[in-house]
C-alpha cells in the first residue's frame, strides 16, 4: 500500500492535539521579545546581531494544525511500524510546537525521545515550559524530550557523531541555506533506520531551498519522494529512505481548496 496515502488515513483524536493548537494561537498575542548573539554572515565571519520576535513572527515560523497533524501522523505512522520506542530529531525548536506535535504522535506504549535543536536561548526556555506542560497534561510519562542549545554546526555533528542508537524520523527546518540543507540530509541518513523518514520544511521558500531539494529529489530517486502543498506551492519535502511504495513521486495538499484560495490570495497581497 501507498505509504503517504497509509499515513494520511490515520485519525488524529482532537484531544491529543487541542492543547497544541491552543498554544499555537495563543502566540499571536505573545509579548515581542528581543534577543541579541552571533552569527556567522556570508563569508563565515562572527558578527553580532539584535532580532526582535513578534507573536506574528512566533506564528509564522510555527506548524499550524494541518501541518501539526501530519507530523502527528507520521510520527504515529512510524511508532506502529517500528512496533517500540522511537527516536525522534527536529531541527529548528522554536517555541516547541511541532515537537509536541511530534511526540503526540508516539505511541502512548512505547514512547520515544524527541531531540531538537535550538540556536536561541530564549527560545529554548519557552519550549522547554510548552513540552513540560504539554507531557504533564496529557500523561505521556514514556515519551521524553531533549533540547540541545546551540549553533547548529557545533551542536548537531557533534550529537549524530556520537549516536548508538537509530534515528526514526527526521523534521529539517530552521537553517535554509542550501549548504546546510544538504549537510544535513547526508549526516542523517549515515544514522537513519532502514525504514526512517526525513521531512523537510520550507522547500519552496527561498531559491537556495528549491536547489537543495531538487538536488536530493534528484539523489534519492521519485520512489522515495513525496511532496506536500499549501496553497498550491510544495510546503514539505518527504524522503522515505525504503520507499513510498510508488514509482512516481506523491503529491498531497494539506488543505482545501477555499484554504488554498485564501493562501493565495494572503500571499498575492502580503497579507
Amino acid at each position: 500500500m501507498n505509504k503517504l496515502l497509509k499515513i494520511f488515513n490515520q485519525k488524529v483524536p482532537s484531544s491529543d492535539v487541542s492543547f497544541i493548537n491552543k498554544k499555537y494561537k495563543s502566540l499571536r498575542y505573545s509579548p515581542s521579545f528581543k534577543v541579541t548573539g552571533n552569527v556567522e554572515d556570508d563569508k563565515g565571519l562572527t558578527i553580532r546581531r539584535s532580532v526582535v520576535f513578534t507573536g506574528r513572527q512566533l506564528i509564522r515560523a510555527s506548524s499550524n494544525l494541518s501541518q501539526g497533524k501530519l507530523l502527528y501522523k507520521l510520527a504515529a505512522f512510524t511508532s506502529n511500524d517500528i512496533g517500540s520506542k522511537i527516536n525522534i530529531i527536529e531541527f529548528g525548536t522554536c517555541v516547541g510546537i511541532s515537537g509536541m506535535y511530534l511526540l503526540a504522535g508516539m505511541n502512548k506504549e512505547t514512547g520515544g525521545k524527541l531531540t531538537t535543536f535550538e540556536g536561541i536561548s530564549e527560545l529554548a526556555e519557552i519550549s522547554k515550559n510548552n513540552f513540560d506542560e504539554f507531557l504533564q497534561n496529557k500523561k505521556l510519562f514514556k515519551s521524553k524530550y531533549d533540547i540541545k542549545l546551540g549553533r547548529f554546526k557545533d551542536t548537531v555533528v557533534n550529537h549524530i557523531t556520537k549516536l548508538n542508537e537509530p534515528i526514526h524520523l527526521a523534521f529539517v527546518d530552521g537553517d535554509h541555506s542550501e549548504k546546510t540543507t544538504l549537510k544535513l540530509h547526508n549526516l542523517l541518513k549515515k544514522v537513519l533506520h532502514t525504514d526512517g523518514i526525513i521531512i523537510h520544511d520550507d522547500i519552496s521558500d527561498s531559491e537556495e531551498m528549491e536547489r537543495a531539494w531538487e538536488k536530493i529529489k534528484m539523489e534519492e530517486g521519485a520512489n522515495k519522494i513525496a511532496v506536500l502543498k499549501l496553497g498550491g506551492m510544495p510546503s514539505r519535502g518527504i524522503v522515505f529512505m525504503s520507499g513510498h511504495g510508488q514509482k512516481e513521486v506523491q503529491t498531497y495538499d494539506l488543505d482545501n481548496f477555499f484554504e488554498r484560495i485564501l493562501r493565495r490570495l494572503f500571499r498575492k497581497f502580503k497579507i
